[in-house]
């Protein structure tokens, strides 16, 4: 399976991509990314790990990154910019799609706006997954078990 990481040169983007490499499900993480130089040199980290440019603002661009994968993680901040064209975009091509959206009214306007979008095209699309919120709401429910 195939991982495209938008905003993989990133803080956040560029842990999730080692640790997609790192892991067994992934033959191949693409690290895409507007910086050139950091998204070069983190994909030299990993045999796994592959760069491509990538300009989110441009529906071609990301179109042509996003084309050959099975699943989109979205680290492209910020998200009440963002995340909606991406998800859009992503859904339009019948792509699994996670991101780290950590902005409540963006989280809200996904939801809403793609659901039924996401049900039809038969993709998994999960919103929040990062550090804060994501992980904190993990260990809330952890503790509420």
């Amino acid at each position: 399976m195939k991982a495209v990481v938008l905003g993989g040169a990133g803080v956040e983007g560029s842990y999730a991509a080692k640790c997609l490499a790192e892991g067994s499900v992934f033959s191949e993480v693409c690290v895409a990314d507007i910086d050139r130089k950091r998204g070069k040199e983190l994909s030299k980290t990993s045999e796994k790990m592959v760069y491509k440019y990538v300009d989110v603002t441009d529906k071609k661009s990301l179109s042509n990154v996003i084309r050959d994968a099975d699943v989109v993680v979205n680290c492209v901040g910020p998200f009440y910019k963002y995340a909606s064209s991406i998800m859009e975009t992503t859904i339009a091509k019948c792509l699994n799609y996670v991101d780290i959206c950590d902005d409540y009214d963006a989280t809200q306007l996904l939801l809403e706006k793609f659901y039924k979008e996401a049900e039809k095209a038969g993709v998994t699309c999960v919103v929040g997954l990062g550090a804060s919120p994501g992980l904190t709401n993990i260990l809330v429910a952890h503790s509420a078990e």
